[in-house]
């Protein structure tokens, strides 16, 4: 889902399409584990890997385990279509 939304969705409609944090509107402003890390794959796909860092340092390594999982997913699914045919 994550990268459904990162690949199809662009950045100046994303605050219509996923509602910010509450936890980052909290006096605290410290927010979540999480908080940035949308805007960091976006900036990881504008090819912006500093950025990304600095708005969620764990941005780039998500973004790659999810496209491995991805990845992963898809060769089961065409191997196991290619056992049953």
């Amino acid at each position: 889902m994550v990268l459904v939304i990162f690949l199809a969705v662009p950045q100046k409609s994303l605050g219509q399409v996923i509602p910010t944090c509450p936890e980052a509107e909290s006096n605290e402003g410290a927010g979540c584990p999480a908080c940035g890390l949308t805007r960091a794959f976006y900036s990881i796909k504008s090819g912006e890997y500093q950025s990304a860092s600095k708005l969620n340092r764990a941005g780039i390594p998500l973004l790659l385990l999810f496209c491995a999982n991805t990845m992963a997913f898809m060769t089961v699914m065409v191997l196991n279509r290619k056992k049953s045919l």
